[in-house]
């Protein structure tokens, strides 16, 4: 389910044909993007908030889930075994983007 129109992060053309699909190592499939205007390849998770994110996305709920709840940063990170930067740097990506995406039930605590 594409929220946005998705366009080349590149030269930000919308001219782009699917390529292939990979599988990664926790987080199912994604799919590779081919750009015919730069002819650069990029993936779907490309300058959005789950690029680079090596944990399981529900694993980051979970933690996300349990700071609602009221868990102190601290209690977090030594719970779930986390940085306190990773947890922090989840939790200001998301705010970013709790606006656009309106199907994320995540609300942050600050």
């Amino acid at each position: 389910m594409n929220l946005t129109k998705l366009t080349c992060p590149h030269c930000h053309s919308e001219m782009i044909s699917r390529m292939k699909s990979y599988e990664t190592k926790n987080n199912g499939s994604r799919q590779l993007y081919k750009c015919e205007q730069c002819n650069k390849v990029f993936s779907e998770t490309k300058n959005t908030f789950l690029e680079g994110i090596i944990k399981p996305i529900s694993f980051i709920i979970q933690v996300l889930s349990a700071r609602n709840e009221g868990t102190g940063v601290n209690a977090v990170c030594r719970i779930f075994k986390i940085a306190k930067n990773t947890l922090l740097n989840w939790e200001k990506n998301l705010r970013v983007c709790r606006i656009r995406f309106s199907c994320i039930h995540y609300h942050s605590p600050f």
